[in-house]
């Protein structure tokens, strides 16, 4: 299951995942954020793993997707969880971006926040 987060406007997104993730679960993730895409041009992206239980094969091959189409269109990306390999899951898909990537424990949400928001893009 996910929702995204009353912050998400403009170029700002914010996902929280709960639970396992499905395929049209991912599928409307990614159509809402290419929807910001297209309109902001780039995107700074904040995704709260709440619980997360992992996901379907095909949602990881389709936001591993997301990742290659939109390489350079991603600013930043912060994930924020309470699982050491949740930050492993960063690092292998901040290979396949541009964007820089900060993984933050759950009681750092405020920290992720400021930093998704006020980090520079890569020159």
């Amino acid at each position: 299951m996910y929702e995204f987060l009353p912050q998400t406007e403009g170029n700002l997104a914010g996902v929280r995942i709960h639970g396992k993730l499905s395929r049209e679960d991912i599928e409307a993730i990614v159509k809402r954020l290419e929807g910001m895409i297209d309109q902001s041009g780039q995107l700074r992206l904040l995704v709260h793993l709440d619980h997360w239980k992992g996901a379907e094969l095909m949602a990881f091959a389709e936001d591993m997707m997301f990742l290659l189409r939109h390489i350079k269109d991603l600013i930043a990306l912060a994930v924020v969880g309470d699982h050491a390999w949740e930050k492993w899951w960063l690092e292998l898909g901040g290979l396949m971006v541009k964007a820089r990537t900060k993984y933050f424990e759950a009681d750092e949400m405020q920290q992720a926040w400021h930093w998704i928001q006020t980090v520079p893009p890569r020159s």
